[in-house]
Protein backbone atom coordinates (compact mmCIF):
# COMPACT_ATOMS: atom_id res chain seq x y z
CA UNK A 1 0.00 0.00 0.00
CA UNK A 2 1.05 3.40 -1.20
CA UNK A 3 1.08 6.47 2.23
CA UNK A 4 0.97 9.04 -0.37
CA UNK A 5 -0.28 13.09 0.59
CA UNK A 6 -4.07 12.17 0.38
CA UNK A 7 -4.04 9.04 3.20
CA UNK A 8 -2.15 11.68 5.35
CA UNK A 9 -5.18 13.92 5.30
CA UNK A 10 -7.58 11.18 5.75
CA UNK A 11 -5.34 10.15 8.89
CA UNK A 12 -4.85 13.55 10.22
CA UNK A 13 -8.80 14.22 9.70
CA UNK A 14 -9.87 11.15 11.76
CA UNK A 15 -7.13 12.29 14.31
CA UNK A 16 -8.53 15.56 14.36
CA UNK A 17 -12.00 14.63 15.17
CA UNK A 18 -11.64 13.10 18.81
CA UNK A 19 -9.61 15.81 19.71
CA UNK A 20 -12.17 18.21 18.55
CA UNK A 21 -14.73 16.48 20.10
CA UNK A 22 -12.93 16.50 23.43
CA UNK A 23 -12.14 20.31 23.18
CA UNK A 24 -15.53 21.15 22.48
CA UNK A 25 -17.89 18.45 24.31
CA UNK A 26 -15.71 16.77 27.24
CA UNK A 27 -13.83 19.44 28.46
CA UNK A 28 -16.87 21.45 28.46
CA UNK A 29 -18.94 18.80 30.06
CA UNK A 30 -15.85 18.89 32.80
CA UNK A 31 -15.86 22.41 33.63
CA UNK A 32 -19.81 22.15 34.21
CA UNK A 33 -19.41 19.39 36.13
CA UNK A 34 -16.86 20.55 38.25
CA UNK A 35 -19.22 23.76 38.73
CA UNK A 36 -21.90 21.70 39.85
CA UNK A 37 -20.26 19.84 42.17
CA UNK A 38 -19.20 23.31 43.86
CA UNK A 39 -22.82 24.01 43.90
CA UNK A 40 -23.83 21.27 45.42
CA UNK A 41 -21.32 21.41 48.20
CA UNK A 42 -22.51 24.92 49.39
CA UNK A 43 -26.16 23.84 49.33
CA UNK A 44 -25.11 20.87 51.66
CA UNK A 45 -23.40 23.77 53.77
CA UNK A 46 -26.81 25.91 53.69
CA UNK A 47 -28.83 22.89 54.73
CA UNK A 48 -26.24 21.96 57.60
CA UNK A 49 -26.61 25.50 58.80
CA UNK A 50 -30.59 25.61 58.24
CA UNK A 51 -30.26 21.74 60.23
CA UNK A 52 -28.30 23.86 63.31
CA UNK A 53 -30.44 26.68 63.46
CA UNK A 54 -33.94 24.41 63.40
CA UNK A 55 -32.23 22.48 66.37
CA UNK A 56 -32.29 25.88 68.21
CA UNK A 57 -36.11 26.40 68.10
CA UNK A 58 -37.52 24.02 70.66
CA UNK A 59 -35.33 26.05 72.88
CA UNK A 60 -36.25 29.60 71.06
CA UNK A 61 -39.64 29.33 72.06
CA UNK A 62 -39.32 28.57 75.20
CA UNK A 63 -37.24 32.01 75.59
CA UNK A 64 -39.95 33.87 73.87
CA UNK A 65 -42.55 32.40 76.54
CA UNK A 66 -40.14 34.01 79.07
CA UNK A 67 -39.75 37.20 77.53
CA UNK A 68 -43.47 37.66 77.19
CA UNK A 69 -43.78 36.29 80.87
CA UNK A 70 -41.39 39.29 81.65
CA UNK A 71 -43.37 41.74 79.55
CA UNK A 72 -46.21 41.11 81.19
CA UNK A 73 -44.56 41.32 84.33
CA UNK A 74 -42.97 44.91 83.94
CA UNK A 75 -46.62 46.26 81.93
CA UNK A 76 -48.30 45.00 85.45
CA UNK A 77 -46.00 47.37 87.16
CA UNK A 78 -47.27 50.15 85.08
CA UNK A 79 -49.81 52.83 86.25
CA UNK A 80 -52.54 53.33 83.63
CA UNK A 81 -52.93 56.98 83.10
CA UNK A 82 -55.82 57.47 85.66
CA UNK A 83 -53.52 55.91 87.88
CA UNK A 84 -50.59 58.69 87.92
CA UNK A 85 -52.35 61.00 89.94
CA UNK A 86 -52.87 58.36 92.99
CA UNK A 87 -49.18 57.71 92.57
CA UNK A 88 -48.23 61.41 92.87
CA UNK A 89 -49.96 61.29 96.18
CA UNK A 90 -48.64 58.31 97.68
CA UNK A 91 -45.00 60.09 96.98
CA UNK A 92 -46.76 63.56 98.70
CA UNK A 93 -47.42 61.29 101.56
CA UNK A 94 -44.64 59.39 101.76
CA UNK A 95 -42.41 62.99 101.84
CA UNK A 96 -44.76 63.78 104.56
CA UNK A 97 -44.31 60.69 106.28
CA UNK A 98 -40.54 61.31 106.84
CA UNK A 99 -40.75 65.16 107.96
CA UNK A 100 -39.94 66.41 104.90
CA UNK A 101 -41.59 69.77 103.46
CA UNK A 102 -42.47 69.88 99.63
CA UNK A 103 -42.03 72.78 98.01
CA UNK A 104 -42.65 72.34 94.54
CA UNK A 105 -44.25 70.13 92.15
CA UNK A 106 -43.74 70.94 88.88
CA UNK A 107 -45.23 68.00 85.61
CA UNK A 108 -42.60 68.25 82.92
CA UNK A 109 -44.20 67.35 79.25
CA UNK A 110 -44.59 63.39 78.67
CA UNK A 111 -42.36 61.62 76.51
CA UNK A 112 -43.93 58.85 74.87
CA UNK A 113 -42.42 55.33 73.70
CA UNK A 114 -43.45 52.66 72.52
CA UNK A 115 -45.97 50.95 75.03
CA UNK A 116 -45.80 53.05 77.44
CA UNK A 117 -44.91 56.87 78.28
CA UNK A 118 -42.77 58.76 80.83
CA UNK A 119 -44.30 61.67 82.97
CA UNK A 120 -40.78 63.32 84.64
CA UNK A 121 -41.69 65.64 87.89
CA UNK A 122 -39.72 68.05 89.20
CA UNK A 123 -40.30 68.25 93.18
CA UNK A 124 -38.42 70.68 95.59
CA UNK A 125 -38.00 68.92 98.93
CA UNK A 126 -36.75 70.50 102.29
CA UNK A 127 -36.05 68.66 105.27
CA UNK A 128 -34.31 66.35 107.70
CA UNK A 129 -31.28 64.12 105.54
CA UNK A 130 -32.26 61.32 107.03
CA UNK A 131 -35.86 61.65 106.57
CA UNK A 132 -34.72 62.49 102.74
CA UNK A 133 -33.04 58.97 102.67
CA UNK A 134 -35.99 57.12 104.24
CA UNK A 135 -37.90 58.93 101.62
CA UNK A 136 -35.56 57.63 98.98
CA UNK A 137 -35.31 54.15 100.09
CA UNK A 138 -39.24 54.05 100.28
CA UNK A 139 -39.89 55.73 97.08
CA UNK A 140 -37.44 53.12 95.42
CA UNK A 141 -39.36 50.19 97.43
CA UNK A 142 -42.77 51.56 95.01
CA UNK A 143 -43.97 48.47 93.28
CA UNK A 144 -44.66 50.79 90.25
CA UNK A 145 -41.58 51.30 87.62
CA UNK A 146 -39.91 55.36 88.62
CA UNK A 147 -36.66 56.27 88.36
CA UNK A 148 -35.16 59.65 89.66
CA UNK A 149 -32.89 60.44 86.77
CA UNK A 150 -31.61 63.76 88.38
CA UNK A 151 -31.32 64.75 92.22
CA UNK A 152 -29.44 67.45 93.39
CA UNK A 153 -28.70 67.70 97.20
CA UNK A 154 -27.73 70.82 99.08
CA UNK A 155 -27.73 72.31 102.67
CA UNK A 156 -30.13 74.18 103.55
CA UNK A 157 -28.40 77.02 104.90
CA UNK A 158 -31.48 78.78 106.61
CA UNK A 159 -31.89 75.85 108.88
CA UNK A 160 -30.15 73.94 111.33
CA UNK A 161 -27.57 71.25 110.88
CA UNK A 162 -28.68 68.32 109.18
CA UNK A 163 -31.77 70.26 107.25
CA UNK A 164 -31.07 69.88 103.31
CA UNK A 165 -33.25 71.20 99.75
CA UNK A 166 -33.19 68.79 97.49
CA UNK A 167 -34.78 68.93 93.59
CA UNK A 168 -35.36 65.85 92.60
CA UNK A 169 -36.49 65.06 89.04
CA UNK A 170 -39.08 62.12 89.87
CA UNK A 171 -40.00 59.66 86.21
CA UNK A 172 -42.96 57.51 86.55
CA UNK A 173 -43.82 55.33 83.45
CA UNK A 174 -47.41 54.61 82.62
CA UNK A 175 -49.33 53.05 80.13
CA UNK A 176 -52.43 54.14 77.74
CA UNK A 177 -53.15 56.50 75.99
CA UNK A 178 -50.72 59.81 75.70
CA UNK A 179 -53.24 62.42 75.64
CA UNK A 180 -52.71 66.15 74.46
CA UNK A 181 -53.60 68.08 77.00
CA UNK A 182 -50.73 66.45 78.73
CA UNK A 183 -47.93 67.44 76.52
Amino acid sequence: MRFGLREVIYVLLLLAMPASAYLAVFKQRAVSDLTAKEEIVQVDDKIKRVSQATAAIPDLSAEITKLRAAIDHFQSMLPSDREVETLLKQVWETAGKHGLVTKSVRPDKIVAAAQYAELPIKMEIVGDFFGFYEFMREIEALPRITRMPKIEIERDGKEEVGQVKAKVTLSIFFEGDISPSRS
